[in-house]
């Protein structure tokens, strides 16, 4: 969605620019024709935007790249035309930063196996990095409902929020102002032997809009011993 939404600025960027250029190429004349009192030069840009919008479409990050290069390139000519025609056109400051946020800068969260697994009780196992963000609470939800396991991330926004279904789903923190990248493990007790469970690391924290945020690995699974 970032990658789209920057793609539409840059392509609005680019109609308007071409369309300036297209009104200068339309208007120009060959070195020798005369236009008022003073001569006009030729103006030839060799367009090779191609491929058509669509909202559908997957613009890779080196076609964006190549885009630019384009818009930069035509800029540079249109400079050139004003500084030695005093042509006039629109002036533009055009910065592009590719939004990779969610990507880079969100924490990045990872559920490693778990460990000392017997009849009942296991070590859990993961890993927060929280990159541009601060005040983790870093904690494990783990049960036998694979779907509530799972569906953490999706369901809530606050760690209080979580409730708790007996065998099904349990939460626990592992530590409540995590900054920086470490390496976590907890161990849990009271487990039912035989049983085959599924758990999951997450971290909650503030979004740059300052609101609750929930982020969690993948999801993982272990079997307790046989009693």
């Amino acid at each position: 969605m970032k990658k789209f939404s920057s793609l539409l600025t840059i392509a609005g960027l680019f109609i308007g620019v071409f369309s300036v250029t297209s009104i200068a190429s339309a208007e120009s004349y060959t070195s020798d024709s005369y236009y008022g009192n003073s001569y006009r030069p030729s103006y030839n840009y060799q367009y090779s935007y191609s491929q058509p919008y669509s909202s559908n479409y997957y613009y890779s990050d080196a076609y964006i790249e190549s885009l630019i290069a384009q818009l930069h390139d035509l800029l540079r000519q249109l400079e050139d035309m004003r500084g030695n025609y005093g042509y006039r056109y629109y002036d533009y400051d055009y910065d592009y930063r590719y939004d990779n946020r969610y990507d880079d800068d969100y924490p990045d969260v990872d559920t490693d196996y778990a460990d000392d697994v017997d009849e009942d009780s296991a070590e859990l196992n993961g890993y927060v990095d929280m990159n541009d963000f601060k005040n983790g609470r870093v904690f494990f939800v783990y049960g036998e409902d694979e779907d509530q396991v799972e569906d953490i991330e999706d369901d809530y926004d606050e760690y209080r929020d979580i409730d708790e279904d007996g065998d099904d789903l349990q939460k626990i923190t592992v530590d409540t102002d995590h900054d920086g990248s470490d390496d976590f493990s907890k161990d849990i007790f009271g487990l039912d032997d035989d049983t085959r469970y599924y758990f999951s690391m997450c971290v909650e924290f503030e979004d740059e809009d300052d609101d609750e945020r929930i982020i969690c690995g993948g999801v993982e699974d272990f079997e307790t011993d046989r009693d």
